[in-house]
């Protein structure tokens, strides 16, 4: 069975939510899907996009995060680091160690941010599985432990995962960006 599927099939039993945007800017240019899976006790994006009673902060902070997913849908360009230890301002960063194929998309406002893990199946085709707060991950360990849930998230999804050459095989419209 082909990753594209196993998206189906995911899709069609509820586990994958293929993302619909808020206000489509321009054609879409790549696919985002939103895992609707709890893990330890965190709430699914699915479930955080949608949540109207938690406090004005809270619903601003999730509101630009789904800016975020849509332009990673529809932006021409997507700016990611050269050296994922030194992502700065990257809309979108692999985080290490590179085996993982772990990514997150940087959601900077309003700050402090906020992190969506994931990983793609296929050229322009992410999946999006777990997220944290930004302030939640000051450490290594932390950043590890969130990694950690997105990868076992992944595998009670799926049974393998894509793996290119950085950045091409990854996102159509991919910047390498120094000056972060």
């Amino acid at each position: 069975m082909s990753i594209q599927d196993e998206i189906k099939v995911l899709c069609g039993n509820g586990r994958l939510l293929k993302r619909a945007r808020n206000a489509p800017r321009g054609p879409a240019l790549r696919s985002l899907y939103m895992s609707t899976l709890r893990i330890d006790g965190y709430p699914s994006i699915v479930d955080k996009l949608g949540d109207t009673s938690s406090s004005t902060q809270t619903r601003e902070r999730w509101s630009q995060a789904a800016a975020y997913l849509d332009a990673f849908i529809e932006r021409s360009s997507i700016t990611i680091p050269p050296n994922s230890r030194r992502a700065g301002y990257a809309f979108m960063s692999r985080l290490e160690p590179p085996p993982e194929e772990l990514w997150d998309i940087r959601c900077f406002g309003p700050k402090p941010g906020l992190r969506i893990f994931g990983r793609f199946a296929d050229k322009d085709v992410f999946i999006a599985l777990t997220w944290n707060y930004r302030e939640n991950l000051a450490s290594d360990v932390e950043y590890a432990k969130a990694g950690d849930r997105a990868v076992r998230q992944w595998g009670m999804l799926f049974a393998s995962y894509f793996v290119g050459n950085y950045p091409d095989d990854y996102i159509t419209g991919a910047v390498l960006s120094t000056d972060l």
